[in-house]
């Protein structure tokens, strides 16, 4: 059986399974790499440098297992850290975690829109979501450019109901553009498959597990991309 004999549902159900299992192989080598980061302070002599790179490598084993947690709950997800939080807020609270990981490969430009976009997430989840998307766009630059955060508010298509289509509503349009080289049509209909990656070394979970957040906050993602004009993701999420 291939992916394309399963309903959406089993997709998702599968998806979800290689996210918790991925997470559970990540806190295992980050326990690891945590003891090993024990071991050298023992044996290194304590220096300024010595000091500040070991803390760094704390701060990065605290990140992983907060990433291993992120992914767990995206995995099995609940709605205990879900509240009314607005789009722009959560991106613009954001920024300095975004210069702080992809800064040095990118610029970040910011396109926010100035009506309100408010939305039911966790906004740790939402944060996740926007740092993953901005991810995906910096390694379609190696060499470096332009990466850009837009919001707007938008009309979504009629919902299909058991009677019929519901009247279109109103939705929060997240876009995050690069400048890469694009893709092919080939590699966009493969992007969400879970493993699918163009990268060697990477682990192709980035956008499976960014669709699977967004459809269970009640949206969708979608991808626009043209060789050699880089990319454009889309997430529309039910404005309140």
């Amino acid at each position: 059986m291939s992916p394309s004999d399963l309903s959406p549902d089993e997709r998702s159900t599968c998806s979800a399974a290689l996210v918790a299992t991925l997470a559970h192989q990540l806190e295992r080598l980050l326990t690891a790499v945590g003891v090993g980061v024990d071991a050298l302070r023992s044996v290194i002599p304590a220096t300024a440098n010595a000091n500040d790179t070991l803390t760094e490598l704390d701060r990065a084993v605290d990140v992983g297992f907060d990433l291993g947690r992120q992914l767990r709950e995206i995995a099995h997800p609940g709605r205990a850290g879900e509240s009314v939080v607005d789009l722009n807020e959560v991106i613009s609270q954001g920024r300095h975690l975004l210069d702080w990981v992809l800064g040095s490969r990118v610029r970040f430009v910011f396109e926010l829109t100035s009506m309100p976009s408010g939305i039911r997430a966790d906004p740790v989840r939402l944060e996740w979501l926007v740092l993953n998307l901005a991810s995906n766009a910096a390694d379609s630059m190696p060499d470096g450019s332009t990466v850009t955060i837009g919001t707007a508010v938008v009309e979504g298509p009629p919902a299909r109901t058991p009677d019929g289509d519901a009247p279109p509503r109103m939705h929060v349009r997240l876009t995050v553009s690069d400048t890469g080289d694009g893709m092919n049509h080939d590699v966009q209909d493969a992007a969400f498959e879970p493993f699918f990656t163009t990268r060697p070394g990477r682990s192709g979970l980035g956008l499976t597990t960014a669709a699977i957040t967004v459809g269970r906050l009640g949206g969708w993602l979608q991808l626009h991309s043209n060789v050699p004009h880089g990319t454009r993701a889309e997430v529309y999420l039910p404005l309140l």
